[in-house]
């Protein structure tokens, strides 16, 4: 997570800060390319061939509810999820921080005149997405135990349109 949150960190600065008064198509098409330099230069780094992810919790048992199969890892995995959605909603509804991004969200020019340094609150904030996204990664890894170099778009794509359908701005819909 950690290490995630420092990429995302570095991606802010390089390429999203100089577009903060660009038209919106601009970060967009930004967002892409990132995206696309993200999958491909993980490609030239680690190979194309699909790699197996390490074992790090074997399920001990597995209950089954009619056709309905569940192992403790997927119990696990669930649990760290709704955990790990719960400090986010904290951090968003409860804390400064959490106060200051949903400002500089609702109006970004309005949140520099109250004095909240909106430049260090959008680098925050795409750390902590970015830190969640490799939390999130290590949880598939878990469940899939095959890591291909592009297994993220399709995940991707569904968390978008069910973010899409269960709200952008909030935590709980879009779980």
């Amino acid at each position: 997570m950690v290490g995630c949150a420092l990429v995302g960190f570095v991606i802010e600065r390089a390429a999203y800060r100089p577009l903060r008064k660009a038209p919106r198509i601009n970060v967009l098409i930004t967002a892409v390319g990132v995206s696309l330099f993200l999958e491909f230069s993980g490609q030239l780094l680690f190979g194309s061939d699909p790699k197996s992810f390490p074992d790090l919790y074997r399920p001990a048992v597995d209950w089954s509810i009619g056709q309905l199969k569940i192992n403790t890892l997927q119990v696990v995995v669930f649990v760290i999820s709704l955990t790990l959605m719960a400090i986010l909603q904290y951090i968003i509804f409860r804390t400064r921080l959490g106060r200051a991004m949903r400002a500089v969200s609702f109006n970004h020019d309005l949140a520099s005149l109250m004095g909240i340094p909106t430049d260090r609150v959008i680098s925050y904030t795409f750390m902590l997405g970015s830190g969640l996204a490799g939390a999130a990664g290590v949880l598939v890894g878990l469940i899939y135990k095959r890591i291909e170099p592009l297994m993220g778009v399709m995940l991707g794509l569904k968390a978008f349109v069910a973010a899409v359908l269960g709200g952008i701005g909030t935590v709980t819909g879009a779980v």
